[in-house]
């Protein structure tokens, strides 16, 4: 009589497919059989396996912690651990493989161990990695390593914490900003102040506009296209002997601004003021303080005698339209 003698278990599977959110595993679970003194072999399907399908790493052989699968791939409506399968072509759950020992599961991705059990006997574990597909999938604490972001959207973000780097802002519109502690860079407006020397009043013989003082009332400074300078000045001014004119003005380049007064009686002191603005155009400018008298044997006199009696310029450099 010629006996049947099983050979060990092979199991055939096939690659997961994926769909929607979830991956399909399918798999058949056959048997290799051959007869004594015979030597070809042949599958046999065994009766009546039990799948366990199981997180990774499988707790034992079979594994006991079974997770959950699905109906179909939109992994909307679970499977007991008691019925995980279900075979191709439906969307039920149930138990056991086919007559034909195929089976399969529905599941999100991750890593999985699934064990067979054949009567007594049981196979596994073996492991199996279902893919995430190109959308739908929900990551839990991944770690992303140098990825590259175009174009993207930030709607009303929420900044905390120290910002210890350099940004630069260009075309920008900012709304009611509030700026603490001292700005810096190129592009804050600056006010800047000259004034005499008050050691002594200052005085002049000229008829032709004569710089007050070239060290301490001069202002040299590159006004940046888009930007303008406000210059303003002032100070007192009187004629030394005689009743005569005297003239004070603004000079870059050439006179941009000027002013006279008339003392009613010599060294009675009047006070001046004069002011102008400069559109930027990207070049350097030196702006200082002039005057001169109508009458060369009368001197003009700009009083300069101490620290709070003196004249002054007053520079505001800033944007401007």
């Amino acid at each position: 009589m010629k006996k049947l003698l099983i050979l060990p278990v092979l199991l055939y599977a096939w690659p997961a497919l994926s769909f929607g959110q979830g991956s399909r595993f399918s798999s058949q679970v056959t048997q290799a059989a051959s007869i004594p003194n015979i030597a070809s072999v042949f599958v046999i399907i065994p009766p009546v396996p039990i799948i366990n399908w199981c997180a990774h790493p499988a707790n034992a052989v079979p594994c006991t912690n079974k997770v959950t699968t699905y109906t179909t791939a939109a992994l909307t409506t679970p499977c007991s651990t008691s019925t995980q399968i279900v075979l191709d072509g439906t969307t039920s759950c149930v138990a056991n493989p086919d007559s034909q020992n195929n089976w399969g599961v529905w599941v999100g991705p991750g890593a999985y161990d699934y064990t067979i059990t054949i009567g007594t006997n049981n196979y596994g574990p073996f492991y199996v990695t279902e893919p995430c597909v190109s959308t739908g999938c929900t990551l839990t604490s991944p770690t992303i390593t140098s990825p590259t972001i175009t174009g993207p959207t930030i709607t009303n973000p929420t900044t905390t914490g120290t910002d210890s780097g350099t940004e630069t802002l260009s075309s920008k519109t900012l709304t009611a900003p509030i700026i603490n502690g001292t700005p810096t860079g190129t592009g804050i407006s600056t006010i800047t102040l000259k004034k005499g020397s008050g050691g002594g009043n200052y005085t002049t013989a000229s008829t032709s506009y004569v710089d007050v003082d070239a060290t301490n009332l001069s202002y040299t400074v590159t006004i940046p296209t888009g930007w303008k300078l406000a210059i303003s000045a002032s100070g007192q001014i009187t004629s030394l002997t005689a009743v005569a004119g005297v003239s004070y003005a603004l000079f870059d380049s050439s006179v941009i601004n000027e002013g006279m007064v008339t003392p009613s009686a010599a060294t009675f002191q009047l006070q001046f003021g004069i002011s102008w603005s400069i559109t930027g155009d990207g070049a350097s400018h030196t702006v200082k303080l002039q005057y001169k008298t109508a009458n060369a044997s009368d001197s003009a006199s700009i009083t300069n005698s101490s620290a709070t009696l003196l004249p002054t310029m007053v520079f505001t450099l800033s944007p401007s339209n």
